[in-house]
């Protein structure tokens, strides 16, 4: 680290570095930041203006604390090693829930307000969180806080208290594995099923019956049109500065994938993991894999974040509106089923850390059958697609936002 003295002038929305070294005052990662909103005055009003914007929406300091550049840097330097219920830094919310999904509410809110200027830059909403450097810049700062909770000090014993007291997580009712195995706070987060048969598999041996991957709320099913669009009509669609493309294309969906165009005229539905859901996610079809693809993008929210002053929380709006996924990291198996057809599964990591990860027998070749274990999301909010193609004449038997578990009925084929 550079002996020199770091000389600086502050103001309350000023922070001008006159040298490049760092001390220990910040971060890294809130380093990087600095010099690189130092080294682009046009970056620079965009955050500023993003973080004024989002003080006049929500100006309580409890539930929004960030008001100025330096106080978003102390703000970052708080979020590395801050666990997911203390990103609020108050105690405005009681449950644990709450505290965890408002906290990523307050994450996004700040850089996630419109900016005109970025309006027809092709962005899934036009504001500074999909826009670069700041971009890349996020996704590196909410890996560092992931790799912190994969820490031991991530876990303790006080927060697996607070989570027993909050029933909506199913500590008490023996579903899962001894916490003796969890040593972090991941370990906690995709913690395991104490026995697999509390999730039995419906008709585990009929190949046309299709299963819920994990315990999810469905949201439902669209067909495919003949150029892999999805055929959706969706009015919210044309409030969001966005390509069309990217939100209803299939094709976009599995980029990369050689089975990319596979699907037309077929079927995609999907389910949704909430915050305290079991976070591991199983086959929800039997045969044989033909490909495993990771597709690393953004580790954003699911839709646009807003405060809604009435309610007094951080909403997420369009979240409802398929294809929020196609900018998300997220990895995709695509399986030839028993009795012919093919069907991509695609477990899509958002909000926060974005971590998606399969298991190791997951490999070309390998023959599964539904209910086999699949992979496991760290920390974040977390969607699975599932997609058929025509061949495999998908119906969806599932209610629409009507919570499942894993192994019971979703779907079958024709």
């Amino acid at each position: 680290m550079s002996e020199n003295k770091k000389q600086m002038t502050e103001t309350k929305d000023h922070w001008i570095t006159t040298d490049q070294s760092r001390t220990e005052e910040h971060e890294e990662i809130t380093w990087d930041l600095i010099l690189l909103v130092e080294h682009d005055p046009g970056l620079k009003e965009l955050l500023r203006k993003s973080i004024r914007k989002a003080k006049e929406s929500n100006p309580d300091p409890d539930t929004n604390p960030v008001d100025s550049l330096t106080s978003y840097y102390a703000f970052i330097d708080r979020i590395v090693k801050a666990m997911p219920w203390q990103i609020v830094p108050s105690d405005t919310y009681s449950s644990l829930y709450d505290k965890i999904n408002q906290g990523m509410g307050l994450l996004y809110f700040v850089c996630n307000q419109s900016l005109e200027e970025l309006e027809g830059c092709g962005y899934f909403h036009n504001s500074l969180q999909y826009h670069e450097p700041f971009r890349s810049w996020l996704v590196k700062l909410l890996s560092v806080n992931g790799t912190y909770l994969n820490t031991e000090d991530s876990w303790k014993e006080e927060y697996y208290q607070n989570a027993l007291k909050n029933p909506d997580f199913h500590l008490d009712d023996g579903t899962f594995e001894d916490p003796s195995n969890w040593h972090c706070f991941n370990d906690f987060f995709a913690r395991a099923l104490r026995d697999p048969s509390l999730r039995p598999i419906y008709e585990p041996d009929d190949p046309r019956i299709v299963i819920a991957p994990t315990d999810s709320l469905p949201a439902g099913s669209w067909q495919i049109d003949a150029d892999s669009k999805i055929i959706a009509e969706y009015a919210e669609q044309r409030s969001i500065s966005i390509k069309t493309g990217k939100l209803t294309d299939v094709s976009v969906l599995l980029k990369g994938s050689s089975y990319a165009n596979a699907f037309a005229k077929g079927t995609i539905t999907h389910t949704f993991l909430d915050i305290n859901d079991y976070h591991r996610y199983h086959f929800p079809v039997t045969g044989t894999i033909k490909e495993v693809l990771m597709i690393p993008q953004d580790d954003a929210a699911g839709g646009v974040i807003i405060w809604d002053d009435e309610l007094k929380l951080y909403v997420e709006y369009y979240s409802e509106i398929l294809g929020w996924q196609s900018i998300e990291t997220r990895g995709v198996v695509v399986v030839e089923m028993e009795g012919g057809g093919l069907a991509a599964i695609v477990c899509v990591g958002m909000c926060q850390v974005s971590s998606v990860n399969f298991e190791e027998t997951v490999v070309p070749g390998a023959h599964v059958k539904k209910g086999d274990l699949l992979g496991r999301f760290l920390f974040g909010g977390s969607d699975i697609i599932m997609i058929f193609d025509q061949k495999a004449a998908f119906t969806m038997t599932a209610k629409p936002n009507v919570h499942q578990q894993l192994g019971e009925e979703y779907g079958r084929l024709g």
